[in-house]
């Protein structure tokens, strides 16, 4: 099944158009501010006349979980299923919203919050917290009824200086530096079916995050 271009443009608008909701407030939850990692999943049937999946089916799920967080609360709202970190008492920082039509929107600061000595997490450790909770949530979406083909994309903001924590590059002309922009707007990839093996896929949407900071590519392998 191929990705027919009038929806592909939705699903970019989709995109934007929430991104900006985040950037104004405009969403379930209190997000803690600070760097930001956004993942949005499209499933071409989100963009059907009536679509919706079985949002019982996910609510019943009990491996539903963030990116980074200690306690995990869910909710049924309007939009779909609320999924988010409750263990802070005001701001939380990371949610999962998964909207009745099959669109699943992550946002979270926690994974990206610099330490008490203004470290981050490197980015294997990114990768991998990324790549296993977007694993668990295509399972989910499956299961609901949503149907491919799928578009991933990750939005990364308020980035500047991040260097990443890569190791060698594997040839020394090339020099590693920090992120030099606020916010990273990854190119979509898309998984011709919510079953299939996603290990591509995350490669792919990996390999600009480390040339953003002076690296060949993505060191990751699933």
């Amino acid at each position: 099944m191929k990705l027919d271009s009038g929806i592909y443009e939705f699903m970019k608008a989709y995109r934007d158009d929430r991104l900006a909701k985040m950037d104004s407030g405009d969403i379930p939850v209190s997000l803690a501010e600070g760097p930001t990692t956004v993942l949005h999943v499209l499933p071409a049937s989100a963009f059907e006349p009536g679509a919706s999946v079985n949002l019982s089916a996910v609510a019943h799920e009990r491996s539903l979980t963030g990116l980074a967080g200690e306690q995990w609360s869910l909710s049924y709202d309007f939009e779909g299923v609320l999924v988010w970190d409750s263990s802070a008492s005001e701001d939380t920082r990371s949610y999962v919203q998964l909207f009745r039509n099959g669109v699943l929107e992550m946002g979270d600061t926690a994974l990206l919050a610099p330490g008490s000595e203004g470290e981050r997490n490197d980015i294997r450790t990114f990768e991998r917290l990324l790549s296993e909770t977007a694993r668990r949530w295509l399972r989910v979406l499956a299961g609901a009824g949503a149907r491919g083909p799928t578009a991933l994309m990750l939005t990364l903001l308020h980035v500047r200086g991040w260097d990443l924590n890569g190791g060698d590059t594997g040839d020394e002309r090339l020099v590693p530096h920090p992120i030099d922009r606020d916010d990273l707007v990854v190119p979509e990839v898309l998984l011709e079916d919510l079953a299939a093996d996603p290990t591509a896929a995350f490669q792919a949407i990996f390999d600009p995050i480390w040339n953003a900071a002076g690296y060949p590519g993505s060191k990751w392998t699933g």
